[in-house]
């Protein structure tokens, strides 16, 4: 349950005081470690890796939790964006 508790902080932009803010290459997204997860922050849709769970606002803002991982796919207005995760 705190993981989708934190979650959902994420997705309102409330990130663990603990957590690791960490670099994103290739689109907009804001990431962080914590506890042993990548937390993202987008308005992107992510469709790999695959992620263990997502909510989303109706903004479109989305959050992500995934294991850790360096490299996603995304899209964006259709196109497919490449992103790379720094500092892990």
């Amino acid at each position: 349950m705190a993981q989708h508790v934190t979650l959902l902080n994420v997705l309102e932009g409330v990130v663990p005081r603990r957590a690791v803010a960490l670099t994103v290459r290739g689109g907009p997204v804001q990431a962080w470690l914590f506890d042993h997860r990548v937390y993202l922050r987008t308005r992107l849709t992510l469709i790999s890796p695959a992620w263990t769970a997502t909510v989303s606002s109706p903004d479109g803002t989305r959050a992500y939790e995934m294991p850790r991982t360096r490299h996603l796919l995304g899209f964006a207005d259709g196109r497919s964006v490449r992103l790379e995760i720094e500092g892990l």
